[in-house]
């Protein structure tokens, strides 16, 4: 992303991930911002290969799926636009139904706003509104073995192993509001000893610094470390050995879920 206008637009979604009104200014920038372009997986609006539909003898020419046969299109930036708007509208709704005061209009609303949904993802080039998947591919994740899912247009949430999320988790929130991270596996945890008068503290081990160690001795290091008058961390609920340990390594504004181990 070189365009200095996008990059504050998208600055201020990462700042405000419960903010639609951010995303909504995206969109109207992306609106603006739409052009026409030549269609990349055609010659023309042709393409060579067989037509199903029409069943054409094997080597015969047919009509390019993406443009039409027209040999344009959009640039994917009027689709992803609509996209966003789609989902910040269906997020309110579905706000307002899980609270309880929906009325039947907002449940028509609802089900034509899924059904749009659905057709911008299978109608419109999937890579113009959604690029995620290749942008994943470009961090070197795969993306089949992440669950990605979307709020506004934008990641909200991601499951994927720990250490998918460990090496890659700060280039995805730079570039997605991510919310809420369940993890599929327990990280390993590391302690990095005591170095110029300072205590040691504990790490992931893939820390270069770090001593792999186990969850016992991280949770008994936690009880002979715990600052006087503090709570001991490893006693908290929730999965806190590992709790603890994300939330200092990735900051606040996001939920981690962390399977037992």
């Amino acid at each position: 992303m070189t365009d200095p206008d996008e990059a504050a637009l998208l600055a201020a979604i990462i700042a405000a991930p419960a903010d639609d009104t951010p995303r909504l200014v995206y969109a109207d920038w992306l609106q603006e911002q739409a052009a026409d372009a030549t269609c990349g997986e055609c010659d023309a609006g042709r393409v060579f290969g067989r037509d199903v539909q029409s069943l054409r003898p094997a080597g015969a020419w047919h009509t390019c799926r993406r443009c039409g046969g027209s040999g344009r299109l959009t640039d994917g930036r009027a689709g992803r636009a609509e996209f966003i708007r789609v989902q910040c509208e269906l997020a309110a709704l579905n706000d307002r139904h899980r609270r309880g005061d929906a009325t039947p209009a907002d449940a028509e609303r609802l089900e034509a706003l899924r059904r749009r949904e659905g057709q911008l993802t299978m109608t419109v080039y999937p890579r113009e509104i959604w690029p995620t998947f290749d942008w994943l591919r470009g961090l070197g994740i795969n993306p089949y073995n992440c669950v990605l899912d979307s709020r506004g247009g934008w990641i909200a949430a991601v499951t994927c192993d720990a250490a998918t999320w460990i090496a890659h988790g700060d280039a995805i929130r730079a570039r997605h509001p991510v919310t809420a991270v369940r993890l599929t596996t327990v990280p390993e945890v590391g302690w990095v000893p005591p170095a110029h008068g300072r205590d040691g503290y504990f790490a992931f081990a893939r820390d270069p610094a770090a001593r792999r160690i186990t969850w016992a001795e991280y949770r008994a290091g936690c009880a002979a470390h715990a600052p006087p008058g503090e709570p001991d961390p490893s006693a908290s609920e929730y999965n806190p050995d590992v709790g603890v340990l994300l939330a200092c390594r990735f900051g606040d504004g996001v939920d981690f879920e962390v399977p037992l181990h």
